[in-house]
């Protein structure tokens, strides 16, 4: 049985009847704050796609997610598809729905062998504190400005290295840059130890904090629910913890477009790069309160 909470939340089995077909069990513990994280489902979809693919000598390279609608706590099953399995790289599509049978979200996924090609680094990030020398998220009260009680949270922890954390009062910046530590309660660790690439989903989707970075506090109350995500794998992750710099290109017509960049916290090298397109929902008092009471 799958031991940290990451894997058993994407554990999947095959549908007996249908080929192609896996269902699993999402758990409220991964809401973000009113639904499971959109980094976790997508990670469901890939995973799908690896079992049915069942190439071992094609390890994922990168995953384009597409979220249709909010996929709940509870029953979730998986349609996939392999669009081609060559000889050096292959493509599978993967789709998640609700127990109800609503569609949740689409993924493509690529998955390549290694190949002769150049190697250089083109990316940097300056050596910042250590994680213990910065302040948790947890240390944020439940009633900041701006915040909700997310679960994930208790899954996933946070620590600040530029930037503000969350609810602290701020005026809007020049720069939406937002740098911090991430680390798993329970890591999703392969055999060798290393972190399971699938588990970058989850800390990549960590980007919103750059929108608040950039426009401060005092706002009307606003989530960023995500459109798209696309994940590129570039390394392995030796590290617990994680360091991710996140930034917000570019606001206008009520979206967003954003970008993270996962570094391993031990060797200081580039890991994984994301980007996403998010959409504003303004979201008043009247409104979040019976989402809450509903969990």
């Amino acid at each position: 049985m799958p031991t940290a909470s990451f894997h058993r939340n994407i554990a999947l089995e095959p549908d007996a009847a249908t080929t192609g077909r896996f269902h699993g069990m999402l758990t409220a513990e991964w809401n973000a704050p009113f639904f499971p994280h959109g980094g976790l489902t997508a990670a469901l979809a890939a995973r799908a796609s690896q079992l049915h693919l069942n190439r071992a000598d094609h390890p994922l390279r990168s995953v384009h997610t597409v979220f249709v609608s909010q996929l709940l706590p509870g029953p979730a099953s998986v349609d996939v598809r392999t669009l081609r399995s060559g000889r050096t790289m292959s493509q599978v599509l993967a789709t998640v729905y609700n127990s109800d049978g609503g569609v949740g979200l689409t993924a493509t996924a690529v998955f390549g062998s290694d190949r002769p090609g150049f190697v250089f680094e083109d990316a940097s990030i300056e050596s910042p504190p250590s994680p213990e020398t910065c302040r948790s998220f947890r240390d944020t009260p439940d009633d900041a400005e701006g915040t909700f009680p997310s679960p994930w949270s208790e899954q996933v922890e946070g620590r600040i290295v530029s930037g503000h954390g969350p609810g602290d009062p701020h005026d809007p910046t020049s720069t939406s840059e937002q740098i911090c530590w991430y680390r798993f309660e329970e890591p999703p660790c392969e055999p060798d130890s290393t972190l399971d690439p699938l588990a970058y989903l989850v800390l990549s989707d960590t980007m919103m904090g750059s929108i608040s970075e950039r426009m401060g506090t005092g706002l009307r109350r606003w989530l960023a629910p995500t459109s798209d995500l696309t994940m590129r794998i570039l390394g392995r992750m030796e590290s617990g913890w994680v360091l991710a710099r996140s930034r917000a290109h570019r606001a206008a017509d009520g979206y967003v477009s954003l970008e993270n960049q996962l570094w391993d916290g031990k060797t200081r090298k580039l890991v994984a790069h994301a980007t996403q397109l998010a959409f504003i929902r303004f979201l008043d008092k009247d409104v979040a309160e019976p989402i809450l009471a509903s969990q």
